[in-house]
């Protein structure tokens, strides 16, 4: 078998069911909503558009040429009658090297990854989300890659759209509130590697792109040796919601002995609704940051290199600044409650301790040195109105786990 493609696919039900137990920061601060919608209420018009990406994402793998390249799609769901499973038997109808494992209701996120790298049986693994799907001639350069097995980590690039924030309006008993959705505009954008040349196999760019950049903090567009991760025992972590995937990434690194990025795009990625961002407390934002940048630290520290050093206590500092800026931006908390917020981030050990790493870092800009003060200054007025008039200028919707 030359290639797994591992498609963790949820119901519905799940992601209502998910978001309904997000334990959420605006339950802290708002007042309850009279007469607000249920989520499913309120999102049961997206549930053809949910079925249509899944569609989308097995018709894209089913243009993967049966002659030349041995292929096998896992798709894995917790049940084999309902409506999403449905979709996918279709699929497996018409193209027998799709298969449907059903799994346990509890398995989330990570377990289901998990459980797609222990059946899959092909010489390399493509993880692909089933809300994504694969671009038209991406298949010419999969099998490229996996017949002549160039490298045993593989990188491509990938497009998206632009996202513009919309609102959905929701009457309420004593008036009407404004539900933000992201939409895409319909303007595609490639989001190629920022690498020197179309392609590159240096060790030293792989490294700085790393664990400098928010470049390898997803797990799709990538190809790994099935070999390397069942030799290693390499798992996505079950302990956290975002950096999961730049933590496999980044783990599985470190067992490779070389490396290929590409301009090349083979994926399309499907912008989800980030607003969920807003469903966990900042101190648990946080903690999630504490778990990714423990490993980060200990991991640049065996390069013994003080440029990517210092490139990662920059990074850091980045994060911060895109954490601030994303619930500026986002969310429509008042002033004071975000100044609360702040403050609660600015009192944790995580923060103090990418602060203080930072006090002898060699910034790139200007821009970010002011900004590392600032933070570190601990003014959380001056912070807030610093990052709402940012947000304000840029109009750019950023969002945290885009950076872990």
């Amino acid at each position: 078998m030359d290639l797994s493609v591992v498609i963790p696919v949820c119901s519905w039900k799940q992601i209502v069911e998910d978001r309904d137990s997000w334990e959420s920061e605006e339950k802290w601060y708002s007042p309850p909503k009279a007469g607000a919608a249920e989520f499913g209420q309120r999102d049961s018009v997206f549930k053809e558009k949910w079925y249509k990406r899944i569609a989308a994402c097995l018709r894209s793998v089913t243009r993967c040429p049966q002659e030349t390249l041995d292929m096998e799609c896992i798709v894995l769901h917790i049940s084999a009658s309902d409506q999403t499973a449905a979709v996918v038997n279709r699929y497996i109808q018409r193209d027998k090297r799709i298969k449907l494992i059903v799994i346990p209701e509890d398995c989330k996120g990570a377990d289901v990854r998990n459980i797609g790298m222990e059946l899959a049986s092909g010489k390399y693994i493509l993880f692909l989300d089933a809300r994504d799907r694969l671009c038209e001639d991406a298949w010419e350069q999969i099998e490229a890659a996996v017949v002549e097995e160039y490298a045993d980590f593989i990188a491509f690039s990938y497009i998206t759209c632009e996202v513009k924030k919309k609102y959905k309006k929701r009457y309420l008993e004593n008036g009407v509130a404004y539900d933000p959705i992201y939409k895409d505009n319909g303007k595609l954008k490639a989001q190629m590697l920022p690498i020197s040349d179309g392609i590159s196999t240096d060790r030293q760019e792989v490294c700085r792109l790393m664990y400098t950049q928010p470049v390898f903090h997803t797990c799709w567009g990538k190809l790994f040796k099935n070999r390397i991760i069942k030799d290693n025992h390499i798992r996505f972590r079950t302990d956290v919601l975002i950096g999961a995937d730049f933590l496999f990434v980044s783990e599985y690194f470190e067992h490779c002995e070389n490396y290929l990025m590409t301009k090349a795009m083979i994926y399309y990625f499907e912008r989800k609704d980030r607003s969920i961002m807003g469903y966990y407390p900042i101190k648990k934002l946080v903690d999630f940051i504490r778990i990714v940048y423990t490993y980060h630290v200990e991991t640049v520290k065996h390069y013994h290199d003080k440029t990517l050093t210092n490139g990662m206590h920059e990074y850091y500092i980045n994060v911060l600044t895109v954490l601030f800026y994303a619930y500026v931006r986002e969310y429509n908390y008042n002033d004071k409650t975000m100044e609360y917020l702040f403050a609660n981030a600015l009192e944790t050990e995580t923060v103090r301790r990418i602060l203080d790493a930072a006090a002898t870092c060699s910034f790139s800009s200007a821009l970010r040195q002011h900004e590392y003060r600032l933070i570190r200054g601990g003014n959380t007025a001056k912070i807030r109105k610093y990052f709402a008039r940012k947000a304000k200028l840029l109009q750019k919707h950023v969002w945290l786990d885009e950076w872990i």
